[in-house]
């Protein structure tokens, strides 16, 4: 089983919040957020668009928002992210 999830910016108000990346994974949507944390928090030469962003919120001392939108199984989780 596999997840889609969004992440979203905290930083507006609910009925405004966009999403802001759209991600996947196998493992737990928690584990996965981790990572995105851990990645963004690193001091490191990576230049994303995700860890940008993060970063931005991060400096803010903000954490963006992790939504589930889907399960699915694994063998359709790429073109189920791409859909998103």
């Amino acid at each position: 089983m596999a997840v889609i999830y969004g992440l979203f910016d905290p930083r507006k108000p609910f009925w405004l919040w966009e999403v802001r990346y759209i991600g996947q994974t196998v493992s737990t949507p928690e584990h996965r957020f981790a990572q995105h944390m851990w990645d963004a928090a690193r001091d490191d030469d990576r230049d994303t668009y995700v860890l940008r962003w993060m970063r931005s919120l991060l400096r803010d001392n903000v954490r963006p928002h992790m939504q589930v939108l889907e399960r699915c199984d694994n063998d359709d989780r790429n073109w189920r992210e791409c859909a998103w």
